[in-house]
């Protein structure tokens, strides 16, 4: 009888890994559903919030439809990471590859902010060819799937503008509470911990869930965005939810002033993904749901000229 030999490339090898990693992925998805507490905001405030004057925003929607707008188009826009969850797609985040922005395999560096317990846009990036580096306070390393190792470097840091610890509640796999008590630092720390100084940042992920209000400012006035061609963002504004309603608009524009840094840095809105999950409802008075509070704004740096 003839021996059978099996020839298994790396990129069968990858596809299968990836396979495994969706299934894992999967099952924390229905786990962390299964523990979550959702809350329906019955006596939330409506869409009928309103204030006078001639200024471009009259009332919840208008920040909601200017947010979902775009400056710019990309022409090959690719999906990279997230798990398939209750049917929707989560934790991808689009990178663009047109000529002007994309990032050079073999010769870019990934800046992630924000990873929870899915890391399969990180561990793709690196098989695109770039060094991504990790931060999150919130997690353990060991809870990182990672298939990709050698390119990927986690620290246990969280983004903020000034250093404090902080400490945080977790449920393990086995239903135990435990906490991890999480570092915050600054960007510039960062750069330096990393000797990153004169390195560029091509792409850039911040999801940190509310404290990008406080970083905008701090990134933009550094001139830490420089060098990034393409930065993707989860806004939260999810505060309009509890906030009075007399306020609500004063929040929005607050949030607004913070987006438009991006603007005069030369960004430009490409695509907006809204978080489709009940915590992030805002309640419409005329529709049984209103604008989602929570979503990725990803938008690009081209080149002048």
């Amino acid at each position: 009888m003839g021996r059978v030999t099996v020839n298994i490339t790396p990129l069968a090898l990858y596809l299968l890994a990836l396979a495994l990693y969706g299934f894992l992925m999967a099952l924390s998805c229905i786990r962390h559903h299964q523990h979550s507490t959702h809350h329906t905001h019955t006596d939330g405030p409506t869409a009928r919030v309103k204030r006078s004057g001639t200024g471009w925003l009259r009332e919840v929607g208008d920040f909601y439809r200017r947010v979902r707008s775009t400056e710019t188009t990309c022409h090959k826009l690719v999906s990279f990471g997230g798990t398939a969850c209750k049917r929707t797609e989560d934790n991808n985040k689009y990178v663009c590859l047109d000529a002007d922005v994309a990032p050079t395999p073999k010769n870019c560096t990934v800046y992630s902010f924000g990873i929870g317990d899915d890391a399969t846009f990180d561990d793709q990036m690196t098989y695109y060819g770039c060094e991504v580096y990790m931060f999150d306070p919130s997690i353990n390393q060991d809870k990182v799937i990672s298939t990709n190792i050698g390119h990927q470097h986690f620290y246990h840091l969280g983004l903020d503008i000034s250093v404090y610890n902080t400490t945080f509640n977790i449920k393990e796999d086995d239903g135990r509470n435990d906490t991890v008590v999480g570092d915050f630092t600054t960007y510039a720390k960062i750069r330096s911990l990393l000797h990153h100084q004169h390195t560029p940042v091509q792409y850039m992920k911040l999801d940190i869930e509310g404290a990008e209000w406080r970083v905008l400012p701090d990134l933009a006035a550094g001139g830490h965005l420089a060098d990034v061609k393409q930065i993707a963002i989860e806004v939260h504004t999810m505060a309009i939810i509890t906030a009075p309603q007399h306020k609500i608009l004063d929040l929005l524009l607050f949030y607004w002033t913070r987006l438009e840094l991006l603007s005069r840095l030369g960004f430009r809105r490409a695509v907006f993904q809204p978080t489709v999950v009940q915590e992030s409802m805002y309640r419409l008075q005329e529709w049984w749901r209103g604008p989602v509070a929570e979503g990725e704004i990803h938008a690009l740096q081209p080149a002048p000229g």
